[in-house]
């Protein structure tokens, strides 16, 4: 082999592995921390999801416990009115929640009357004669559905209600198909179940809820991972009745996937992993890695769905492919990018006690009783008060001011429902329990109408500044200044500083990047050590803290009235996967909510984020700029072999060349010499 051949592999083969290996590294750590945060953003969704899915079915099991806890107060009713209060009040409820198929209540015999003789074989009712009332919708009217049990004995043999009145809880069954009232349609649906008991103890009977799986279909497709992941929900007996209309499945009453090697490996893992661990020790998250029948690999996350009180449980499962997985690390690898994610109104109307043994004279309020029994607007005179007040008249008063106070009740139950939380009502005692339940309804609509409104406003703000985070062509100083910017206006706040850590003269130091105050962008130079101040000590301490009584001259904010201190000063950490990149401070004339300060830390999560990612960009571009600076060296010394080598080659020659002449004039010399000698040898002769 020629030398320049040999060096030619030599030099190659040592810049290809050294290069090579340089970018197999820094590949392969790239690989390895994205795929984990890859993993943490499947769990993260799957959590998401499964919450959602949880908090729907905990609203439809608060439902019915309420609509319980009317019925445990039965003894508030006269005995001949309770039926058909009680049946009102679940007619209204379906009538008022349009994701409701039907509410239903089967109880004792003898649960909240003694009236079961009059009551048997009627609508309402069953052959044993006790309270059974079936309201079901049919293309949009509300239905009472008759009871077909034929035998008393069979009435109370179900194994529903057999099981709730053993365990006297709640329980959420299965869903199937159903169709009310002889309709063609049929709908897939679910019961949630709750026991009714006297006093807490003793046990009355049931009340339950039918529920469309529409809802839970349309947050079940809504989770998928990049249009990639499947989304399974899971029932208690392992049959999988929903699926995400993916191209793998099969619509059918018992929806299997495809491949059954795959989801007979879920059915194992629910099966052994989870559900053969008591429930208190369930862990909110499993991760489990399976194999199809063709070899690929998938990562299933599942999260137990619990549900109030009942025994059973649900799973929901993200099936994620390792490719996908795998596919999003690559790009970000490539790219140095990580991309980091009705209210229930109750009306309640109780119909005062229907005078029946009164004389001649009360027959007048008996009508008008009779009238308010059956929900009709009463006008009343008002009688004018006098010394001679009978029973009679302390019995109008009682009716007037019972008129009185329907009428002020269905007017701030009509206003509620109209969603006007600015009426207020007049308990009339302590006794008045509707007064109270609507009070109680209110202000749980508020909150709850609150708490979604916090939700709304933190949602849409991290799908704001994901956007933000997401240019990264920029320079990370002005997207620190853009987030800055954008948060302080968000948060109707006044001023802030974002402060990266950076090495200067090896030493940690925090370098002020950003700061915004009186409205705009400001540039200020300005470093801290850790442990410096508190902007230092939250960066050791790698915990956020909260200020609402500033130190004296530790800040002012200044604007065109003057200066002023802030009420409240929040400073968090920039933490990513356990290392703080710098610390944020945010200072207002408000105080912060635990909402607003949630969403600062989820943004510094997010700011951290991206700060890794640029980091870890330019330290790629570093080391790939000194690989093509090694490169570029090796090959000029390659150059300057050759070069060296070819003059060698030259030199050879040359001598070479001169080597032969002097041999031809030696020779010649040589010839010549014995010329001479043979021609004195014959002179001499």
């Amino acid at each position: 082999m020629r030398l320049r051949t040999r060096l030619y592999l030599w030099i190659l083969s040592a810049t290809i592995l050294i290069s090579g290996s340089i970018i197999s590294y820094i590949s392969y750590r790239f690989y390895k921390k994205t795929t984990r945060d890859q993993l943490k953003s499947s769990e993260f969704f799957t959590k998401y999801y499964a919450d959602e899915i949880t908090d729907q079915l905990n609203e439809y099991m608060e439902t019915v416990r309420q609509l319980a806890r009317a019925v445990e107060e039965y003894e508030t009713i006269p005995e001949e009115d309770r039926r058909s209060v009680l049946s009102s009040l679940m007619r209204r409820e379906l009538e008022n929640n349009d994701e409701l198929l039907s509410v239903w209540s089967k109880l004792e015999t003898y649960a909240i009357d003694s009236l079961a003789h009059e009551w048997i074989g009627k609508r309402g009712s069953s052959v044993a004669g006790n309270f059974y009332y079936t309201f079901y919708k049919d293309e949009g009217e509300i239905k009472l559905r008759r009871s077909r049990t034929k035998k008393a004995e069979d009435v109370f043999t179900n194994g529903y209600y057999v099981k709730l009145k053993a365990s006297k809880g709640e329980s959420l069954l299965d869903p199937y198909n159903f169709s009310y009232g002889g309709n063609s349609k049929n709908f897939l649906q679910a019961n949630l179940l709750s026991s009714v008991l006297k006093d807490g103890e003793e046990f009355m009977g049931t009340m339950g809820v039918d529920i469309s799986m529409e809802q839970l279909k349309k947050i079940v497709q809504s989770a998928d991972y990049h249009n990639e992941g499947n989304a399974i929900l899971f029932y208690e007996d392992y049959h999988k009745k929903y699926y995400d209309d993916n191209e793998r499945y099969v619509a059918a009453k018992n929806i299997y996937i495809e491949d059954s090697v795959l989801f007979e490996s879920i059915q194992t893992e629910i099966t052994e992993k989870i559900k053969s661990e008591p429930v208190e020790y369930q862990k909110d998250l499993y991760q489990f890695a399976l194999t199809d029948s063709l070899n690929r690999e998938f990562i299933a996350f599942t999260v137990p769905i619990k549900v109030g009180k009942a025994p059973e449980r649900w799973y929901f499962t993200q099936l994620i492919p390792y490719d996908v997985i795998n596919s999003e690390a690559t790009a970000i690898i490539w790219q140095t990018a990580i991309i980091s994610l009705a209210g229930i109104g109750l009306i309640i109307l109780i119909v005062y006690n229907l005078i029946r043994s009164i004389t001649t004279p009360l027959i007048r309020i008996t009508e008008l009783l009779g009238k308010m029994a059956k929900g009709e607007k009463v006008k009343l005179t008002k009688r004018k008060v006098t010394d001679d007040e009978n029973e009679t008249t302390l019995m109008y008063q009682a009716l007037e001011a019972m008129n009185e106070g329907i009428d002020e009740k269905a007017k701030f139950a009509l206003a509620i429902g109209n969603e006007d939380y600015s009426q207020d009502l007049q308990i009339k005692s302590d006794e008045d329990m509707l007064g109270k339940a609507l009070l109680q309804m209110k202000q749980s609509l508020v909150a709850y109408r609150e708490k979604e409104q916090a939700q709304n406003w933190m949602s849409e703000g991290i799908a704001e500044f994901s956007s933000i985070l997401r240019m990264q062509d920029q320079s990370f100083e002005k997207l620190a200044d853009d987030i800055l910017a954008k948060l302080i206006r968000y948060l109707d706040a006044n001023q802030g500083v974002i402060a990266l850590a950076k090495e200067i003269e090896n030493s940690t130091m925090l370098v002020q990047t950003a700061t915004y105050a009186y409205g705009r962008t400001k540039h200020v130079e300005l470093t801290i050590a850790p442990g410096q101040g508190l902007m230092g000590q939250v960066f050791l301490e790698k915990e956020p803290r909260y200020l609402t009584e500033i130190p004296q001259g530790y800040i002012r904010i200044t604007s065109g009235l003057g200066e002023s201190t802030p009420k409240a000063i929040y400073i968090v950490p920039l933490i990513s996967n356990d290392e703080v990149y710098g610390v944020m401070e945010i200072a207002s004339f408000q105080k912060f909510s635990e909402n607003e300060r949630i969403f600062i830390n989820k943004i510094a999560e997010s700011i951290a984020s991206s700060v890794s990612v640029m980091r870890s960009g330019e330290l790629t571009k570093k080391m790939l700029a000194e690989s093509r600076s090694v490169s570029d060296e090796l090959r000029s010394r390659e150059e300057e072999h050759r070069q060296n080598m070819e003059e060698l080659a030259a030199t050879n020659e040359e001598q070479e060349r001169m080597r032969k002449g002097f041999e031809d004039e030696i020779a010649f010399l040589k010839e010549k010499i014995r010329k001479m000698e043979e021609a004195d040898s014959a002179t001499a002769e």
